[in-house]
């Protein structure tokens, strides 16, 4: 129940260590935390939280549709962004796209804008970033269009505590070209291009006017179109898979299937610092599929890249490589808890556990119960004495509560001196007498008679 912790019906029956997908995470009025899942049999139920544990963030919801680019883009001509960014269970706090120099997003920053998102879908078309990307300020040559989404997500830390994690992630990639607007020229040889080594069938040139690499070989074909060149030569773009925890306690395993024309992969490992810029924390090379790597806490963006040292890439810089698509993960913290009493219980009073992880100090508090019994300390309030009885009042040193038990008279008194009352004679007895000088209490005894002194 999203209101209360009351059973209700049960829609399927979870067995120890079986999986499940969180849909919504929700508090109920009596503070507790309910996963919102999508059971095997299809229909929504909800899981206590104080039962599961949290494994890792899923953010495969998050898509971009209807999102296009130029494939050859006109110096100076304007292009409108189109299509949408959305998600369905995690919340879209901004929308970013922008264009960068070069083949990848690792080239320098051209153009383009960043907007807060508040809800769960973004529309490119005629938005304020649209208004930003000035498509028709890019200079001519290769380009590579970025759309971003930044997200956020919760998780149930305990029963109690929320965690939240966030994140950016790609929702679409694409490299094309800026020409020249004018066509009203013939390409010229500018700059002899060195690719005689991986195209021996042909010498290219790089146009002075329009930059178009261009080859001389009697036929219309441009060496981006060469198919002995390029398509046949590329490498195929690697789709890169993990399998983790979400915790440093344990590595994360990278996997990918082969790709055609290649020789060899590297990997970009990059994590965001306290500025919320990716920064690199290892690239990887000459790598397998099953490498693992075990991750400090923190936010980790990942790209695969294919490459076939066999061939190169259209600018002659590089071997011709395919980059896969940004793969995302949170590493959370394996917490190593220590419990403190911070607040002892009493007879009445609940006391309070408090657990605090020894590496990210991070913390949760359990309610310790009341004892119940309480710690009494008797004192005598009230002394007995002789004729009289006394009090003992018993205190809880812990809540103050008290009781009271009477104490018996001593019966013990203390006489003082014997005092001749009535003097014997020595025909009559005498008398004295004496009294308790606690209580008044009197006591006589008799005196014998003197007998006659003749």
């Amino acid at each position: 129940s999203e209101k209360t912790d009351a059973s209700s019906t049960n829609v399927e029956i979870a067995s120890k260590g079986e999986q499940y997908q969180a849909i919504g995470l929700v508090e109920n009025t009596a503070g507790n935390l309910w996963y919102k899942v999508k059971a095997k049999n299809g229909t929504t139920g909800y899981m206590y939280a104080g039962d599961t544990t949290y494994i890792a963030q899923t953010i495969s919801d998050i898509e971009g549709s209807g999102i296009t680019a130029p494939t050859t883009h006109k110096a100076g001509a304007i292009y409108a962004l189109t299509g949408t960014v959305s998600a369905t269970y995690n919340q879209l706090t901004a929308v970013s796209a922008y264009v960068y120099a070069g083949n990848s997003e690792q080239g320098s920053r051209e153009t383009g804008a960043s907007a807060s998102v508040s809800g769960n879908s973004y529309s490119l078309g005629g938005s304020a970033i649209d208004n930003q990307t000035e498509f028709n300020k890019l200079p001519v040559g290769t380009h590579t269009y970025v759309v971003w989404a930044s997200y956020k997500n919760y998780y149930a830390k305990s029963a109690t505590s929320v965690g939240t994690n966030t994140g950016e992630t790609g929702v679409y990639k694409a490299t094309f070209s800026v020409v020249s607007g004018s066509s009203s020229h013939t390409c010229d040889k500018g700059t002899y291009m060195y690719f005689e080594a991986v195209h021996p069938h042909r010498s290219c040139y790089k146009c002075s006017v329009c930059g178009t690499i261009w080859a001389v070989d009697g036929t219309s074909n441009y060496y981006d179109a060469c198919t002995e060149c390029t398509s046949s030569k590329m490498p195929g773009k690697p789709v890169l898979q993990f399998s983790s925890n979400g915790t440093d306690a344990a590595p994360v395993t990278f996997t990918w299937a082969s790709t055609v024309n290649t020789t060899h992969y590297n990997m970009w490992i990059r994590k965001k610092n306290s500025s919320g810029e990716w920064e690199s924390y290892e690239h990887l090379t000459y790598i397998s599929s099953g490498v693992t790597r075990t991750l400090p806490t923190g936010e980790y963006r990942f790209e695969l890249q294919s490459y076939n040292s066999n061939a190169w890439m259209d600018d002659g810089t590089d071997w011709a490589h395919a980059l896969g698509d940004y793969v995302y993960l949170t590493i959370n913290c394996y917490c190593s808890y220590t419990d403190i009493v911070t607040q002892e219980a009493t007879c009445t009073q609940p006391g309070v556990l408090t657990y605090i992880c020894s590496k990210c100090g991070a913390s949760y508090t359990e309610t310790i119960a009341a004892t119940g019994n309480h710690s009494y300390v008797g004192k005598v309030t009230t002394e007995a004495y002789c004729g009289g009885t006394g009090t003992k009042t018993y205190t809880c040193s812990g809540c103050g509560a008290c009781y009271t038990e009477t104490i018996p008279a001593t019966g013990a008194h203390s006489w003082g001196a014997w005092t001749t009352t009535e003097a014997a004679t020595c025909e009559w007895e005498g008398t004295q007498s004496r009294t308790c000088y606690i209580c008044g209490s009197e006591e006589t005894r008799t005196i014998p008679a003197t007998g006659h002194d003749y």
